[in-house]
């Protein structure tokens, strides 16, 4: 009977095992996931306050003469 036991016990901590192993893959996943998302949301950002400050600094050195006559050009019907 003992033996049964035995056998019962180690089936068990195997199958445990098994089962805790899966639960740290899973959360190392999520959290390689996690870190990929800041990465990219960090990149993004960067990405996104270097195009600003671009059309600003394009649009401070631009004068109202300047922006009238590029609309003017853009927008005009040339015949």
């Amino acid at each position: 009977m003992t033996k049964i036991y035995l056998i019962l016990s180690i089936i068990s901590i195997v199958v445990l095992s098994y089962f805790y192993g899966a639960n740290v893959a899973n959360a190392k996943c999520k959290l390689l996931f996690a870190q990929q998302q800041s990465a990219f949301l960090q990149k993004s950002q960067e990405q996104y306050l270097e195009n600003k400050r671009l059309i600003d600094e394009k649009v401070y050195k631009t004068g109202v003469v300047d922006i009238r006559g590029i609309l003017f050009n853009k927008y005009t019907i040339s015949e």
